[in-house]
């Protein structure tokens, strides 16, 4: 790996959790459902009392199995870093 590709995953890390922080800090907080998985994961953890980390991993999961068999291999293998980031950073 050289610098360029080691900066972009660092650079993607940290936009991932602040992505997290924001989530936690501004949607979880004033249960605000605004966009896609974690909107949804705010309205099923209201209605059902489920934990929005695990919602947003499984919701993930799926969609990562939809975009590699929709997408292909080279789309889906950039996705899974931030699928498994994003959630749990959030639980953190």
């Amino acid at each position: 790996m050289n610098k360029i590709t080691i900066k972009k995953y660092f650079n993607f890390v940290i936009g991932t959790l602040m992505v997290a922080i924001c989530f936690n800090l501004f949607f979880l907080s004033n249960n605000l459902a605004a966009f896609g998985i974690s909107g949804l994961s705010i309205v099923a953890d209201k209605a059902f009392g489920t934990e929005p980390f695990i919602f947003i991993l499984v919701g993930n999961a799926i969609l990562i199995v939809i975009s590699y068999i929709f997408l292909g291999k080279d789309y889906t293998k950039k996705t899974i870093l931030g699928g498994i980031l994003f959630p749990i950073f959030i639980k953190l």
